[in-house]
């Protein structure tokens, strides 16, 4: 629970960068305290990168729902049922059809059968792949079918600044005052730049700037969550 919640992570250094940088000063104001998620289990954290590959974020959200829905785990006490990640186990045992029919996937329903599939197969699990070096994880992470790089990074946020082409938009406007005219091709440079300002907190400036786009809009005088 710990780790998941990551209590006992230490952010002071992240709070002294914060203060010297003119996109994190804000968010850290709004949001101070806030801590990424260390995910307990491995596969919840897979749907939720397949999920956002090539999606902007209604879309992502309405499959993950739709996945919880109809494949999820469910839990009653007191009365009420409670809904939880689907089981690799659960996602293994079903078809292609069975995912884009009810949790509307596309393409990403081979992909997340192959992932479950593998990780029935003894593929090291969360606690094992954070005791690994961070590029050997992301190594690890990459032999998944449909597990890229952005993917890897969203997975395990100390392995990078992960990057796809609406949140490029988002850092691009952040960093030179508007959008990329192309923006998969600006990622390679975005990813630079996060990494000469942020260096190892990059992961946590990312999830506290997309946690507080509204008020970071503000700020800019751009609507970042049009992307």
């Amino acid at each position: 629970m710990k780790r998941a919640l990551k209590t006992e992570e230490n952010l002071t250094d992240f709070y002294k960068l914060s203060q010297k940088d003119h996109i994190l000063n804000s968010v850290v104001e709004d949001l101070y305290g806030m801590h990424t998620v260390g995910w307990p289990e491995l596969f919840p954290a897979l749907i939720l990168a397949v999920s956002l590959q090539m999606a902007p974020m209604t879309r992502s959200n309405q499959m993950m729902q739709l996945l919880i829905d109809n494949f999820g785990e469910q839990a009653s006490f007191d009365g009420k049922t409670m809904h939880y990640w689907p089981s690799a186990k659960t996602i293994a045992a079903s078809t292609v059809e069975e995912l884009k029919e009810k949790a509307k996937l596309g393409y990403r329903a081979a992909n997340l059968i192959a992932i479950a599939k593998a990780l029935q197969q003894g593929f090291p699990t969360m606690d094992e792949l954070w005791a690994m070096e961070p590029e050997e994880a992301r190594k690890k992470l990459l032999t998944l079918r449909g597990i890229g790089d952005y993917s890897a990074e969203l997975v395990m946020l100390r392995v990078g600044f992960p990057l796809d082409v609406w949140s490029a938009k988002i850092f691009h406007v952040l960093f030179f005052g508007k959008e990329p005219k192309k923006p998969r091709e600006a990622i390679p440079e975005l990813k630079k730049v996060a990494e000469e300002r942020w260096g190892t907190w990059r992961g946590y400036a990312f999830v506290y700037v997309l946690n507080d786009l509204p008020n970071l809009s503000k700020k800019v005088g751009v609507d970042l969550t049009q992307f």
